[in-house]
């Protein structure tokens, strides 16, 4: 005969069976899409939202040797959309993503002005004291606008643009879960 504690027990075995199968399938997944090379593509990136954009850049960084990221809120990030912090906690990177739905049209300067400004805002906060930030914007379109070149080229803003975002992810896969 049962009684509660038996039924308690089968259930609990039950679904800790199913979140463990739930598991093994998410990183079996992960795993099978890093062997058979199923990973993030420049095209793929082309037909992803802002978001998601922000996300895969924020992964490769993640992925990287020596790296710490955080990433900022959706709205109200003060002109970074992803911290990154290397190993020694001196050195980081303000990154301003610009995804383009037509990789064709060029960004223009409103991503290098916004993380130029950010600078500041982030230096200030108690988790960054000390850190000697550097900026830059990525973005999977092919260039930059002449005057998004000039005002970056005069406040040491980096400009990543399509071909070095390719090589990025050539040198850094990232298995297409997005």
């Amino acid at each position: 005969m049962f009684n509660f504690f038996h039924v308690i027990l089968f259930l609990y075995s039950y679904f800790m069976r199913d979140g463990q199968k739930i598991f093994h399938q998410c990183v079996s997944g992960y795993t099978d899409a890093a062997i058979l090379g199923d990973n993030v593509t420049i095209a793929e990136i082309d037909t992803v939202i802002g978001a998601v954009f922000e996300e895969i850049i924020a992964d490769l960084y993640r992925h990287s040797e020596g790296c710490i990221v955080k990433e900022t809120p959706d709205s109200h990030d003060y002109g970074a959309d992803v911290v990154v912090l290397y190993e020694d906690g001196k050195r980081g990177l303000l990154l301003q993503c610009k995804h383009k739905d037509n990789p064709s049209n060029s960004v223009d300067s409103k991503g290098v002005q916004e993380v130029f400004a950010s600078v500041n805002y982030y230096k200030d906060l108690e988790d960054y004291k000390g850190v000697d930030f550097k900026t830059a914007v990525i973005t999977n379109a092919v260039d930059y606008t002449s005057n998004a070149k000039k005002i970056a080229e005069r406040n040491g803003v980096c400009l990543i643009a399509r071909e070095e975002l390719k090589e990025m992810l050539e040198a850094h896969p990232l298995p297409n879960l997005y």
